[in-house]
């Protein structure tokens, strides 16, 4: 599926740029970016439908059906066109880029979550080690993979920062906010689905929008205010607490989207004007490289950081409840969410058994003791399951705060690096002066 979808997406954004002319082409991004609500609010619609009496593995087998429609959809629509020009493939250099990002993410979950061991601690030295051989390679290669130099261009860097930062955010967000609707709020999988929606409906806004904003005020403060209002969001959900309601998430989840659609269109025109005609597919995998890099590492650090909260607040609140647990119970429960309330049902489950033996107990003292025996197992899984609530919301309160700070950070940052509106901020591929192949893209044969 990873394999698969690292051919289509790059391919859908050099087309877009090889179709379109170039005072069309920002409008047909922002089309693109506009699909991405679509698919937030799909996405979860139909899996909550298919759960509700299917199997997990409905929601695989849905994609066969759609992946058909589409082959045939691009034999139908999308116009032949290849490079009119062959580079020898940089080989060496895909691989370089798969060990290091690989070995990055698996350092960020493995160390937080199950200790820096010797593990965690290679994989680290891999990933920095592989990150100085890839730029190695790159600056020596005559034909790279990817042209770090063009890193040195602080309107593209910016947009890749932006872009990576943003699916940090968003990929991490949805990991908690989901089981929090789910296990906390109660909602089933569909009803989940439903409530994402008003972020995928902001991100259809936030993309028309930035069509409007763009061209008037520039980049910069448009990808500014969209990172300062996903930060605001971020901000929003550090308010949680188990008493919160679905009401607490909706306005955190409409400024979360408004915040996509505001930001990624301009970042992905700028990520493709900065590369000429020539190289356009390498634009499309730069861009879909930060936004897959920046979800990896997303879901790798905020989930982290719930998993280490989470375990910690839930072995506090236990101990405040006086809850007495079995031997491992607890560390079951700490593994995750989902975990902590099967334990609090298990517990219920047990004190359901004990009434039931006390009802057909041969004597009146043996009922009553099974009865007492059932009303303490039965408190038992009540203050075990508010245990587990108090300590996913907290656990999710402090997985906002570092996402906060991390998006608020890198906020400050692209600020500095993209350029004021003007000519200076005018991407380099874009500077360079060729014109679109729009019309030559369906006849280079």
């Amino acid at each position: 599926m990873g394999f698969g979808a690292a051919m289509i997406m790059p391919a859908t954004l050099s087309l877009l740029a090889a179709t379109f002319p170039r005072a069309e082409r920002a409008k047909a991004i922002v089309l693109w970016t506009a699909t991405a609500g679509l698919a937030i609010a799909a996405g979860p619609l139909v899996a909550g439908a298919l759960l509700e009496d299917h199997g997990w593995s409905s929601t695989f087998l849905i994609n066969v059906p759609v992946a058909v429609l589409a082959i045939a959809g691009a034999f139908v629509l999308i116009p032949p066109s290849k490079a009119g020009h062959h580079d020898r493939i940089d080989y060496v250099g895909g691989l370089l880029s798969v060990i290091w990002t690989g070995a990055l993410v698996y350092m960020i979950i493995q160390g937080p979550h199950f200790g820096w061991d010797a593990k965690a601690i290679s994989a680290a030295v891999v990933a920095g080690v592989g990150l100085l051989a890839f730029v190695a390679w790159e600056l020596r290669h005559p034909h790279p993979i990817l042209n770090v130099r063009r890193f040195l261009d602080r309107r593209f860097a910016g947009s890749n920062l932006a872009v990576a930062l943003f699916f940090l955010a968003v990929f991490g967000a949805f990991y908690y906010l989901t089981q929090h609707l789910q296990f906390v709020l109660g909602y089933n999988p569909l009803e989940t689905g439903v409530r994402m929606l008003p972020l995928a409906g902001a991100v259809f806004v936030g993309s028309a929008l930035t069509g409007f904003l763009t061209p008037r005020i520039g980049m910069k403060i448009t990808v500014s205010a969209g990172m300062v209002a996903g930060t605001v969001a971020l901000a929003l959900l550090t308010q949680v607490d188990v008493s919160s309601s679905y009401g607490d998430f909706v306005a955190p989840l409409i400024v979360l989207g408004l915040a996509i659609g505001l930001a990624l269109s301009p970042c992905t025109d700028a990520i493709m004007g900065a590369f000429p005609e020539s190289e356009l597919g390498v634009g499309g995998a730069v861009n879909d490289t930060s936004l897959e890099l920046g979800g990896s590492l997303g879901i790798a650090i905020l989930g982290s950081v719930l998993a280490s909260s989470y375990s910690s607040k839930l072995a506090d609140a236990a101990s405040a409840s006086g809850t007495k647990l079995p031997d491992g119970t607890l560390e079951t429960a700490q593994d995750s969410v989902g975990a902590g309330y099967a334990v609090a049902q298990g517990i219920g489950d047990k004190a359901h058994a004990v009434a039931e033996k006390a009802a057909h107990a041969g004597s009146k003292e043996q009922a009553a003791q099974l009865k007492g025996q059932a009303e303490q197992l039965a408190q038992g899984a009540g203050k075990m399951a508010d245990a587990v609530s108090s300590a996913f919301s907290d656990a999710v309160a402090h997985t906002s705060l570092v996402g906060t700070v991390i998006l608020g950070v890198g906020t400050v940052l692209v600020a500095v690096l993209l350029p004021r509106k003007g000519r200076d901020a005018e991407p380099a591929g874009r500077r360079a002066g060729a014109e679109p192949v729009a019309a030559g893209a369906g006849r280079q044969k």
